[in-house]
């Protein structure tokens, strides 16, 4: 998001789209990144109710989302790329 704001304010989101973006990027950011280096680290909780302490339930979970969220759509806001 700096770089955007920096030198490539056409990648930032329209007003519009904020919500999007900023959900995504966030989420990249937090739940996708802790899935996917536990699954390279080989750490998982297999128990479903203590899932929700990782903060990502579980790799499948966290790309499942993400999954579902590009379901309909090539991008994360509207019918261009950002930085989400």
């Amino acid at each position: 998001h700096y770089l955007a704001e920096m030198s490539a304010t056409d990648l930032l989101p329209r007003p519009e789209e904020k919500a999007d973006y900023f959900r995504y990027l966030f989420f990249a950011a937090g739940p996708v990144e802790a899935a996917v280096t536990s699954k390279a680290m080989g750490w998982s909780v297999e128990d479903p109710r203590k899932q929700g302490m990782l903060g990502f339930g579980s790799f499948e979970r966290a790309i499942g989302a993400l999954e579902t969220m590009l379901s309909d759509r090539h991008y994360v806001c509207g019918d261009r790329f950002t930085m989400a």
